[in-house]
């Protein structure tokens, strides 16, 4: 049996993946950028609960549509910055399956829910305060959609893409 953790993260219309996508790699030290850019909604759920886990995402993603979702200012991590994103939609899917996962949540994913997509992270102090002043100097927010969850699988650094739910999907 796989005893790699499961990961759960909010797919992006392709513009929007892409423009963030480049950002993090433009950004994040490439010894260290080993996943794409992503909204994570749970950080780490129990591999042996995969089929219990697949079954709960097929069944929510099939009564739900896509959502708007939008990416409104930076802000600061010690080692860089991140996008933040704000989404009615995406509060409500995260808040539907917290209930389903519940006895699964880490302390971390039982945290209030703050959505973001972490452009660049574990750099150097003087480096990330740079990359952000340049960065805030040209920001402006946008509105892209949420299409799908996706399920990883977490490798000790990669991940391991598991299954792809289109949001709406008949």
């Amino acid at each position: 049996m796989n005893q790699h953790p499961l990961l759960i993260t909010l797919g992006l219309d392709t513009k929007s993946f892409d423009r963030l996508d480049d950002l993090r790699n433009r950004y994040f030290p490439p010894e260290r950028n080993f996943i794409p850019a992503h909204i994570s909604l749970f950080h780490h759920l129990p591999p042996e609960e995969s089929a219990t886990i697949d079954e709960t995402l097929a069944g929510l993603v099939a009564s739900s549509a896509s959502f708007p979702v939008r990416f409104t200012d930076l802000f600061r991590l010690g080692g860089g910055f991140a996008v933040r994103v704000k989404s009615e939609g995406l509060a409500s899917l995260h808040k539907g399956l917290a209930t389903s996962f519940r006895p699964w949540l880490t302390p971390q994913d039982r945290q209030p829910f703050k959505p973001h997509i972490t452009i660049m992270n574990k750099a150097d102090r003087d480096t990330a305060v740079r990359a952000f002043a340049e960065m805030q100097a040209t920001w402006s927010p946008w509105e892209g959609l949420g299409e799908s969850v996706r399920l990883w699988r977490y490798l000790g650094g990669p991940w391991e893409a598991v299954a792809r739910y289109p949001l709406g999907a008949e």
